[in-house]
């Protein structure tokens, strides 16, 4: 289903880049970065103290597993009672079903919005939006304070349009922060290059969900965890065991990344997110055949979005027809 405020703009790829942040504005609500929460959401359902938290709400613990709850197990409980549980939703689904009302804050959503044409001709009644232009940078919301109107001619060409656009934004500042009262109850912490290497683990650890049966050295080399694993000599896709000592050191190097996917697993079930230092507290480790599930999951739920994103390109491609052809768009 496309979201309400679905806008009809010349490149269709950019609606699935956009579609999320597009649904944060149904209910005002505004998140800074929406991608980086659903590595989030991925971590946490990897995370094995997420899953012992709805199983604990359950009442399925044994008195074993009751016995070696770590001392800050409420904390996880919290967060599950506030995110979980995470069963069979997608991140879509997750995200704008609850979720994000602990991820975001309540404000206007900032968008780009067209203003109209500023032509009139005599084969035409298109005439400027004078209305709409003067209210758009009085609207309300920290998101929507200031704002900056560009006029250009469709008589240029488009490198030309697009050269004076990039030289205005040079000028502009960007980044707007919401004020301390607008925190939300998750913040995520800081990214700085972090992303790259989070990506990295979160592949890590999904790998060995796919392939549990496969050694250390092979799981690296399926997440091309470094240039040497990138380079790694394969048959139809399968890694081929070189030397003792190339398997020894591409083991040691999946397994420091693993441990890392587990430590950030672990933190996001407690609600800091990405942090991977050593909990003080004891982290659960991963068991195999449940990884295998989670990321099983999350296979078939990243299946199922893209099925959703190629039926609203189809929708929305029927909308660039219905409406005037792509090229005019």
């Amino acid at each position: 289903m496309l979201p309400p405020d679905l806008d009809i703009f010349e490149d269709e790829n950019a609606y699935v880049d956009r579609r999320q942040s597009a649904a944060l504005s149904v209910n005002d609500l505004w998140a800074e970065d929406v991608s980086l929460y659903r590595i989030w959401f991925e971590f946490l359902v990897c995370s094995p103290s997420f899953e012992t938290a709805g199983r604990s709400r359950l009442d399925l613990l044994t008195d074993d597993e009751v016995v070696k709850l770590p001392s800050d197990f409420d904390v996880v409980l919290e967060l599950w009672d506030n995110l979980g549980p995470i069963v069979s939703a997608t991140f879509r689904e997750w995200w704008d079903g609850w979720a994000k009302g602990y991820f975001a804050v309540e404000s206007s959503v900032p968008r780009v919005q067209l203003l109209g044409p500023t032509h009139l001709s005599y084969k035409s009644t298109y005439t400027s939006d004078y209305k709409r232009r003067q209210s758009f940078p009085k609207e309300s919301g920290w998101a929507r304070e200031t704002s900056k109107m560009l006029i250009f001619s469709t008589a240029l060409k488009r490198k030309d349009v697009m050269k004076s656009i990039k030289s205005q934004l040079l000028q502009l500042e960007f980044e707007q922060k919401p004020d301390d009262s607008r925190k939300p109850i998750y913040q995520l912490g800081k990214i700085g290059k972090m992303r790259p290497a989070l990506v990295k683990y979160l592949t890590a650890l999904k790998m060995r969900g796919r392939y549990p049966d496969e050694e250390l050295w092979s799981i690296g080399v399926r997440s091309e965890i470094n240039a040497a694993a990138k380079e790694w000599p394969r048959v139809d896709d399968v890694p081929q065991k070189l030397g003792p000592d190339e398997c020894q050191l591409m083991s040691i190097i999946t397994s420091r990344a693993l441990f890392r996917a587990r430590m950030i697993s672990e933190h996001a079930a407690r609600g800091r997110f990405p942090v991977h230092a050593k909990l003080d507290t004891a982290a659960k480790k991963f068991n195999l055949d449940d990884l295998s599930e989670k990321v099983r999951k999350l296979d078939e739920w990243e299946v199922r979005e893209a099925l959703e994103d190629q039926q609203n390109q189809n929708y929305l491609r029927e909308l660039m027809i219905l409406y005037g052809s792509e090229n005019d768009i």
